[in-house]
């Protein structure tokens, strides 16, 4: 009968290092989408600003804060 009790406590101990395992693998599965998701709008951004200076130094676009709104020329064409 003392056997059966103790192999009872051990399995009851594996259980709670089981469900402890389990917990701690469910944490991490969140907070790694959590730190995947701030990862991926960092590159997004980052990508971002790339391209838009690549557009830039191709001339495709233009930079808006190096204009002069109150530029005669420009006022002249509209």
């Amino acid at each position: 009968m003392n056997s059966n009790f103790r192999t009872l406590l051990l399995s009851q101990e594996n259980r709670q290092i089981l469900q402890l395992v389990i917990f701690l693998f469910i944490n991490f599965i969140f907070i790694r989408k959590e730190i995947l998701g701030y990862y991926q709008i960092y590159v997004s951004a980052v990508q971002r600003e790339v391209k838009s200076s690549i557009l830039i130094s191709k001339g495709e676009a233009i930079n808006i804060s190096s204009i002069n709104l109150l530029d005669p020329m420009l006022l002249k064409n509209k």
